[in-house]
Order: C-alpha cells, then sequence, then structure tokens
C-alpha cells in the first residue's frame, strides 16, 4: 500500500467513528430515566469527573502557586524580626528612662553636704527647678519632666511654700519625693504662759525667720485677719511653742495660736457646771486671763476661780492687783501702791464692781478650765503665802489676819526685790489687798 493510500485510510477512519457515536447517541437517549431530575444529578458527577483532569494539569503546568505560600513566610519573618526590633528597643528607652529618673544621682556643686532652698507663695515648677540650680544642684528639665512621667503622686504642681532640704546623691525621683514631702520644720517660737498681747506681738516681730506682715497692720484690721471679733487681741494668743518653716508668714502662725485658743475655749465651755458665774465665753476668756496671773500652783487655780465666782454672784469687786497693774501700762513703777488702787480705769477692779473689759493676758487651758468650773467654796478672799501658794478665807477678818501673816509679818529675806518694769508673766503682788 502506498503511502497515499494509507492516508486516505487514516482520513476515512474517523468519519466511520461519527455515524456510530450518533447512533450510540440516539440509543442513548432512548434509555433516558423517566425522572428528570434523577437524570441531571446523574450528570453533574460525570461533568464533575470529566472537568477533574482538566484543573490538574494547570496545577502542574507553572509551579507558581507553591510559591506564595513561601512568600507569605518571608513576610510573616520580617515583620516579627521587625516587631522584635522595636520591643528590644522599647525596652532599651524604658531601661534608659529608669537609669536616668532612679538610679543616676543629680550632679551637685556640693556633694557632701545637703542643699536647702525656700520654694515662695507663686513660684512655679520651673521656679523652683532653678532654685535647685541656683543652690548647686544640676538638675535637667528634660530628666525631671521624664521623672514626673514616672513617679506616682509627685505633687509637682503643688509644691508647698517653705524650706526643703534636698540630701546628697538624691535622683530626680528623690528629689520629686522630698518636694512631695512638704517643707521641713526648722524654725519654732514659744508664747509663754500668761503673756500679755504687746510681749506676744514682740515675740512675733522679733522671729527674723518669719515673713513680717502683721507689724503693720492696724490692730483693727489684724484682728479681721485673725478672725478675732472681740474688740481687742489680749488673750487670744493660746500659749504654747509653734513651730514653722523659714519663710512661713507671721499671720499663718499667729493663726494656729489663736486658732488653738479658740478651741479651748469652745471645749471649755461646752463643760462648764453651774456655779460658773461668766455669762460668755469671752467673760470666761477674761476671768481666765486673771487665774493665770494670779496664781502658778495648778492646785490653787479652781480655788482662785471660786473666789472670782463667788464675788461675781453677788456683785462685790474683784479686787485683783493684776488687772490694777494692767490698766496702769507704763505707769506702773513696779510696786503696787494703795494710790494706783484707787487710780480709776477700765481695768481697776477695786473700783468697777465686774470683771474688766478685755483679758489681761494669754491664758493657759489650765486657767481657762478653772474658769468656767470653779471649787465649791464659799471663799471671797485670798491672799499670797510667799511660797507660790496661797490662803484662802471666807471673811474680811480671817483674810486681814492672813495678810498679816503672810505679807506684813514676812521677813525681810523673803520679800521679794521690787522690779524695775512690768513683769511680762507673774507680777509680784498676787494678793487681793485686804480694804
Amino acid at each position: 500500500m502506498t503511502q497515499e493510500e494509507k492516508k486516505n485510510t487514516e482520513a476515512a477512519a474517523p468519519e466511520a467513528q461519527e455515524p456510530a457515536e450518533q447512533n450510540a447517541g440516539t440509543m442513548a437517549a432512548t434509555a433516558l430515566p423517566r425522572n428528570q431530575n434523577e437524570a441531571q444529578d446523574k450528570a453533574q458527577p460525570e461533568a464533575k469527573a470529566e472537568g477533574a483532569p482538566d484543573e490538574k494539569p494547570e496545577e502542574k503546568a507553572g509551579e507558581k502557586p507553591a510559591e506564595k505560600p513561601r512568600r507569605r513566610r518571608r513576610s510573616l519573618t520580617l515583620v516579627a524580626g521587625g516587631m522584635l526590633v522595636v520591643l528590644c528597643a522599647a525596652m532599651g528607652l524604658r531601661w534608659e528612662a529608669d537609669q536616668r529618673v532612679f538610679e543616676r544621682a543629680v550632679e551637685s556643686a556640693t556633694p557632701d553636704t545637703a542643699v536647702r532652698i525656700t520654694v515662695e507663695t507663686g513660684d512655679s515648677a520651673r521656679r523652683v527647678m532653678e532654685r535647685l540650680r541656683e543652690a548647686g544642684l544640676q538638675v535637667k528639665d528634660f530628666d525631671m519632666r521624664l521623672a514626673a512621667r514616672l513617679v506616682k503622686d509627685h505633687k509637682l504642681s503643688s509644691i508647698h511654700t517653705g524650706t526643703y532640704e534636698f540630701k546628697p546623691d538624691l535622683t530626680p525621683a528623690g528629689i520629686l519625693e522630698t518636694l512631695a514631702r512638704g517643707p521641713i520644720v526648722d524654725q519654732s517660737l514659744r508664747i509663754p504662759d500668761g503673756a500679755p498681747v504687746w510681749e506676744v506681738l514682740a515675740i512675733f516681730r522679733n522671729a527674723t525667720a518669719l515673713k513680717q506682715t502683721a507689724a503693720s497692720m492696724p490692730e483693727a484690721e489684724l484682728r479681721r485677719a485673725l478672725g478675732i471679733d472681740a474688740g481687742s487681741l489680749e488673750g487670744w494668743f493660746a500659749p504654747d511653742t509653734y513651730h514653722y518653716t523659714s519663710g512661713s508668714a507671721d499671720l499663718a502662725v499667729m493663726k494656729q495660736a489663736v486658732a488653738k485658743q479658740k478651741a479651748l475655749l469652745a471645749k471649755a465651755w461646752e463643760s462648764r457646771s453651774e456655779a460658773a458665774k461668766v455669762k460668755t465665753p469671752y467673760e470666761a476668756l477674761t476671768l481666765a486671763s486673771i487665774i493665770e496671773k494670779e496664781t502658778g500652783l495648778a492646785t490653787d487655780r479652781h480655788l482662785v476661780s471660786s473666789v472670782f465666782n463667788n464675788r461675781l454672784s453677788i456683785g462685790m469687786p474683784l479686787q485683783t492687783d493684776p488687772t490694777v497693774i494692767y490698766g496702769l501700762g507704763e505707769k506702773f513703777s513696779g510696786n503696787i501702791t494703795r494710790k494706783d488702787l484707787q487710780t480709776p480705769t477700765p481695768y481697776n477692779t477695786y473700783v468697777i464692781p465686774a470683771l474688766p473689759p478685755t483679758p489681761i493676758a494669754a491664758p493657759t487651758w489650765a486657767s481657762i478650765e478653772a474658769a468656767v468650773n470653779p471649787a465649791d467654796t464659799r471663799f471671797l478672799y485670798f491672799v499670797s503665802k510667799g511660797d507660790g501658794s496661797s490662803h484662802f478665807s471666807q471673811s474680811l477678818a480671817e483674810h486681814n489676819r492672813a495678810v498679816r501673816q503672810f505679807i506684813l509679818n514676812r521677813p525681810k529675806t523673803q520679800k521679794k526685790a521690787k522690779p524695775k518694769e512690768p513683769q511680762p508673766t507673774k507680777e509680784t503682788a498676787r494678793s487681793i489687798t485686804p480694804v
């Protein structure tokens, strides 16, 4: 068979197959199931089966889909690496911040000596930092701002006025903690028992560590500033020791003394007995100041109070020498005389049948309490025995005998020297002069 014949034979073969396939299709059509849905259900798996071989060659063709997971893995690795770098950097920055704030001491011009600064009214946080630098502490603004972020309750925005002491080798955090604790208490003054107001004001004027504001104020303005409603400052400063920081205002310390005296007076007034004849707390303060000047012996205070309360109850003049001395003021020569007792002043209780208009000194708590809780006695007189105690009498005759015994017949060695000036505490004349 020639080559041309072979080609013709091969070309005819497919044409011969087509009729056969068409006949098979016709026969298959005659065999279709009665239910059309069943035919479709059977046809779908066949379609999937026929399509399946077409997808596999596409996956095998390029091998490119296998590279996508690799790219994803590389991307994730890069992201994780970047996050690790950022985390390490953040940890490094935090470590550096902790070192600057909590570990490294601020350089000081005097490394072995504590540094003190005084914060004044109106100082800002920046001004406080400037004061620290002026004192020799080389604080850095950046470190202090960083410390303000890391230190809790630093109170940098509400620094109190006063003197602060910074120990050597303090860190920025330590500086903030020192400021948060508040100013140090490095000064004090003492208001003596029974001190008159002129002495109290002199004590405040001589306190050089105080910022002086009261000295230039008129008395009425000072009373208003201190919250005193009475017409005098006398008696309102409670005797005690008061602590304060350098640079504090004198008014601030005065207010402490006045507030304490008001509290003591209110406490005593609430617990007063029926035997007390004073009608107001201010009268109680006035009587307490007289008791304070009449006796320094604790056991005698309530007895002295009973004498004055008994006299007030019957309208009898108090006849107490300390009030006469107070009324004389600078005119007092140091030794009370009969002329002094006859000189009329608002404070001469030999003339007026009542309490003086104001207190005559700063009474202690013991005298305030005694003024409103007198002992239950019928005493109307007392005289100093010369040893700090007093002799008490119910009648004038008994009192005059006691005066002769303890005053007129006292040995000269026991007589006290005449003071040249009025004494700020207890006067030498402590007895009710016989009448």
